[in-house]
């Protein structure tokens, strides 16, 4: 009896009619709705030249400048959607959205009525179009300039009784109440269908500036494991059989790290970044083991970390171009003559501070009036913003400017969070220029000039209070600098 009672367990396991057994299904891959795009060539996105997929059925697309595949007829899926079993939608993404918008990356219905699920910065969603927010979940462990594989589990709108859904970013996972699709405006019958890269089936309004993958519908009576779905799923690898590893770069300021993409079992050029030279060992053969390398380089930005320089901004449009604070005003002027810098001292003396195991990263100094005080944008994404003066400053990126300013080398300083931001001439004030010209933009283009003797660092004072008692104090480092005269 009991031979026979195993034997029957096991045959339940097999057939799939255990307790624990659920039926699982894909209602359809990347590829076939992709096929099924029915927006024009002008305004679809790509099959991506670099990456490819090992699932059949499985796709990569590039969604770049707003390209989006919309008016997606799939009647599969919108059962699935409108159905009661959990539907899941997981793909692979590639890039960020802007932290400003929520940017759709998969969407049922039209503006209004439907559904979409969102990727946005380090958030993902689902929302009710038109409507209400489903949930969100933020998560540190979505990764810059990676394939991240992101997944929504959520209940169709015939389960009125389900009301936890899932988010998933990559091997980590949470439950989300409330995530749930009954309370769903349906479509009218010629409003139903799908986006990719969208947020309304026929118009990029809210476009995914990325990449995505192997895009899947997957119904199911339970919630999945993050194991299921990558096995549902598939992977990405490029087409030209490199791999992603890290290399270390170990300079004057500390070390830092940047990918790349090496080819197994070859020598492989290691990048040189800009502003860097001497990078040692300049080639690499690649093990097909290895995550990381390690490097030596040497630093060679058009300032010196620590020194003070003159700084020009716009020095080609005519001989008024100097950065200089006369120690007063209120904005920092970008339209001072040579002679007027001059004058003013050390109010033109301006001074970079490197902030340490950074690739980039610095703080712009002035010590016009002896103390430091630091260049300072409560908002980059301002546009027009004026700078301020305080004691930390603003961080900025050091990157390449306008090509023409090459001698000697021009360089912009760059928001820490969009490109798009830049540091600027506006219009005779430091200020802030939110938009993509300013990165080419001769008025985003700093030069670099030196002067005749550098300014002592003042280390120490010495006072005397009412009492005739005298005492000498001690002063930060770099905190405070004079050059004996102005």
């Amino acid at each position: 009896m009991r031979n026979r009672f195993t034997l029957f367990l096991m045959l339940m396991f097999l057939m799939g009619t255990g307790m624990n057994a659920q039926n699982v299904d894909v209602v359809a891959r990347m590829q076939t709705l992709a096929g099924a795009a029915q927006n024009s060539n002008a305004t679809k996105a790509t099959v991506s030249t670099v990456w490819q997929s090992d699932k059949e059925g499985g796709a990569v697309y590039e969604f770049s400048n707003g390209k989006y595949l919309g008016a997606i007829s799939n009647t599969d899926v919108v059962s699935a959607l409108e159905g009661d079993k959990y539907v899941t939608i997981a793909m692979w993404v590639y890039g960020r959205t802007t932290p400003t918008g929520f940017q759709c990356v998969f969407g049922y219905g039209n503006v209004n009525d439907g559904v979409k699920f969102q990727q946005n910065g380090k958030s993902i969603s689902a929302t009710t179009k038109g409507v209400i927010n489903i949930g969100g979940w933020d998560r540190d462990e979505l990764l810059d300039d990676e394939w991240n594989l992101i997944a929504f589990a959520v209940a169709g709108k015939a389960n009125t009784t389900v009301t936890t859904g899932k988010y998933y970013i990559n091997d980590i996972n949470a439950n989300q109440d409330g995530l749930k699709l009954s309370d769903m405006v349906t479509p009218d019958e010629g409003n139903k269908l799908l986006a990719i890269g969208s947020g309304n089936q026929n118009t990029a309004r809210e476009p995914y500036n990325g990449m995505i993958a192997n895009l899947t519908v997957i119904t199911s009576d339970d919630l999945l494991t993050n194991n299921k779905i990558k096995e549902l799923v598939g992977t990405v690898s490029r087409i030209d059989g490199k791999r992603r590893v890290t290399i270390n770069y170990t300079c004057a300021s500390g070390t830092f790290s940047k990918k790349t993409y090496f080819a197994p079992n070859e020598v492989n050029t290691v990048p040189t970044p800009d502003f860097y030279t001497n990078v040692d060992p300049a080639t690499i053969t690649d093990d097909n083991s290895s995550a990381s390398y390690n490097v030596n380089c040497d630093e060679n930005f058009p300032f010196t970390a620590g020194t003070f320089c003159k700084l020009k901004l716009r020095e080609k449009a005519d001989n008024n171009r100097c950065v200089v604070w006369d120690g007063t005003s209120a904005n920092i002027n970008t339209r001072k003559s040579e002679a007027e810098a001059t004058n003013a001292g050390m109010g033109s003396y301006w001074r970079f501070e490197r902030v340490p195991n950074t690739e980039n990263q610095v703080r712009l100094f002035t010590n016009c009036k002896g103390k430091s005080q630091a260049v300072t944008f409560t908002n980059m994404a301002t546009d027009g913003q004026a700078a301020t003066l305080t004691d930390n400053g603003t961080i900025f990126m050091v990157k390449t400017g306008n090509s023409e300013y090459t001698a000697p080398k021009g360089f912009r300083l760059s928001s820490l969070t969009n490109d798009d931001y830049n540091v600027n001439d506006v219009e005779s004030t430091l200020g802030v220029w939110a938009n993509g010209l300013s990165k080419t933009d001769g008025g985003s283009t700093f030069t670099v000039y030196a002067i005749d003797a550098q300014p002592t660092e003042v280390t120490s004072a010495t006072c005397t209070d009412e009492n005739g008692i005298t005492a000498t104090y001690s002063i930060a480092s770099k905190g405070y600098y004079w050059n004996g005269t102005v």
